[in-house]
């Protein structure tokens, strides 16, 4: 805390810590200091230092704010009638004070799915939950923006296991040789094909659950309880998180983000880097903070380390309700529910705006997934995000970096969450929950009429089909 305002530490004058502060005057009666508020008690009410703290203690609230979809800037062409969200969190480490906002979902003006018109639909947000142990904070919300977010069960490998060669990466040469990929879709002018990045390998896993797929839609002009108020088409949501830390002396003295700061350059000073108007090598964005030009810009003790949004699902059924927990010392978990027919609005009843009163469809399951606390806040130093065109991050001009927008400018955390888990089966005596394969020992239930296949056993354990999820060339699955 600076006593003198002078802007610089003198020792024995000023406290080094997280300055609290309050607005205070003295009681009149009792001369002792006590809370007030400037707006009734006027000049006699002042911000007052009560305690320098050694640890950050902020105040985190997240919110959705409405996004302008319509502004020249917007590379999709909504059709009129349209709104859409985004979601922002708001920190203050001066007891409310002030306030520092960021938009972190950054997707409301991006587009995953086109109605069977051809508009295309906003990828707007749904409300955050969030949740905050030690200094560690997770957000999950629901999108209708199902493409980027790198989810674990899109990982490919630098040898792909569709190709009789053998594909690896010369970590010598700077080409990556690894396996090609592509995703989008060829005839709509959208595919992209790269090498696989190999920094992700580790984490592959057989999507056994099937939760990828192609993002699914419910004509709402067609279900009953609502078909006379014209809703229409609305595509399913997807699950989407985004972690943030706060930076501790612990972490920086780790290195945990030191391949966020930007290290100096002896050749160049501070201002040459914007001079121009163009970044150079010692940049890495525009802005301030870890995206400034300035070569001095690092990540400090208090800082907030936001990474980029994750995806967790794909769209196939919709994802609504997701409730956040955590154990210190443990992780994180997430569980959500995903309806197959899309939300059951229920006749819209209840309370309020929105469909409270909705309800769910026949084979809704609940599903899980989490993050160890160890993996939450390891960066990955390598990787460089890209987009159609080759752009990255550090230059996220005209389309280049188009797919990977909702995180631009971020760090990419290195472990993804796990593999979603269906914990519940509503899908009564099926074998395509779990991709095995179906033996000839059917039956029809009591009261069914359709005729169900139990799972092929042999030595005790069921027979999987391989591969549970099949590699494609192209094609439009995000």
């Amino acid at each position: 805390y600076d006593e003198n305002g002078d802007k610089l530490y003198d020792e024995g004058v000023d406290t080094l810590g997280v300055p609290y502060e309050e607005w205070r005057m003295p009681d009149p009666t009792t001369g002792e200091s006590v809370v007030c508020d400037p707006r009734i008690e006027g000049d006699a009410c002042v911000v007052t230092l009560i305690e320098c703290r050694d640890v950050a203690k902020p105040i985190l609230t997240t919110y959705m704010g409405k996004v302008d979809i319509y502004d020249e800037q917007v590379n999709d062409a909504f059709w009129p009638g349209r709104f859409s969200w985004d979601l922002h969190t708001a920190i203050s480490r001066d007891d409310g004070t002030t306030w520092k906002r960021m938009n972190i979902s950054r997707m409301a003006d991006m587009t995953s799915f086109d109605l069977e018109t051809g508009e295309p639909f906003p990828g707007t947000v749904g409300s955050p939950y969030v949740k905050v142990n030690d200094n560690k904070i997770l957000v999950a919300w629901e999108s209708k923006f199902c493409k980027s977010g790198n989810p674990r069960y899109s990982i490919t490998t630098c040898d792909d296991p569709a190709t009789d060669e053998v594909e690896a990466d010369d970590p010598l040469t700077e080409e990556n040789e690894c396996a090609v990929y592509c995703r989008g879709n060829a005839e709509q002018g959208t595919e992209v094909c790269e090498p696989d990045y190999p920094g992700d390998d580790d984490y592959y896993v057989t999507d056994i659950w099937g939760v990828r797929g192609q993002q699914g839609s419910v004509d709402y002009n067609e279900v009953d309880d609502v078909a006379e108020l014209g809703i229409g088409e609305i595509p399913y949501s997807c699950l989407w998180t985004a972690r943030g830390v706060i930076a501790s002396q612990k972490e920086l003295d780790a290195g945990t983000f030191a391949s966020m700061n930007i290290e100096d350059d002896p050749t160049t000073v501070v201002d040459q880097c914007t001079a121009d108007g163009e970044p150079f090598d010692c940049c890495t964005g525009v802005g301030t903070g870890i995206n400034s030009c300035d070569e001095s810009a690092t990540v400090e003790l208090g800082d907030i380390i936001w990474f980029k949004p994750e995806r967790l699902t794909s769209g196939r059924r919709d994802a609504y309700l997701p409730m956040v927990a955590s154990a210190r010392g443990a992780g994180f978990a997430i569980s959500w529910q995903e309806d197959p027919s899309g939300l059951r609005p229920g006749k819209g009843k209840g309370p309020g705006e929105g469909w409270s009163g909705a309800i769910s469809n026949h084979k809704t399951d609940i599903w899980y997934s989490f993050i160890s606390y160890d993996d939450f806040n390891i960066v990955d130093e390598n990787f460089e995000s890209s987009g159609p065109g080759g752009g990255t991050d550090a230059e996220p001009t005209g389309e280049e970096g188009y797919l990977d927008k909702p995180g631009l400018g971020r760090p990419k955390a290195q472990v993804p969450f796990s593999l979603p888990v269906r914990i519940t089966d509503n899908d009564t005596v099926n074998t395509h929950t779990l991709k095995v394969v179906e033996s000839t020992d059917c039956v029809i239930p009591e009261a069914g009429t359709e005729e169900g296949c139990f799972p092929d056993v042999v030595d005790g354990t069921s027979v999987p089909r391989w591969p549970a999820t099949p590699r494609r060339a192209s094609g439009s699955w995000p």
